[in-house]
């Protein structure tokens, strides 16, 4: 029984021994670890905003596309071809059609992600961010 009691004591010992170093460490370093993480939520945030930002540019490269697409849709006059209109030989309406059919699928999917609050949040308010990612 004796034992025993001296090795809980030996082991609280111990506990309190690693809980002062514990806290030492803290005082010393705890302002050091809270801003990096900080540092890093906000790394989090930017790496949300730029990825949408640069899919931005790509939804504005198709709209530009399509922009030149129509005017070329709008000049296209069927040739012809041994003596008689092709009019089922209408090739842009394809390629104009890819290009639409992207821009509202990506450009959707833009508006969702882009405006999304806890991208921003985590970017310009991180302790926010730490607080709302607790809770979710």
């Amino acid at each position: 029984m004796t034992e025993t009691v001296d090795k809980l004591a030996s082991l609280e010992d111990k506990a309190v021994e690693l809980i002062e170093k514990f806290e030492s460490i803290a005082e010393d370093h705890g302002p050091q670890a809270i801003e990096l993480g900080l540092d890093a939520v906000r790394i989090i945030g930017l790496q949300s905003v730029v990825g949408h930002v640069i899919f931005l540019f790509i939804v504005l490269g198709f709209i530009y596309a399509a922009k030149k697409m129509w005017n070329v849709i709008e000049n296209w006059k069927p040739e012809d071809h041994n003596n008689h209109k092709v009019d089922h030989d209408f090739w842009p309406t394809f390629p104009f059609g890819v290009l639409c059919v992207g821009i509202f699928a990506f450009g959707g999917i833009l508006m969702v992600r882009l405006f999304s609050v806890w991208g921003w949040v985590a970017l310009f308010y991180p302790e926010l961010w730490l607080v709302g990612k607790l809770f979710r």
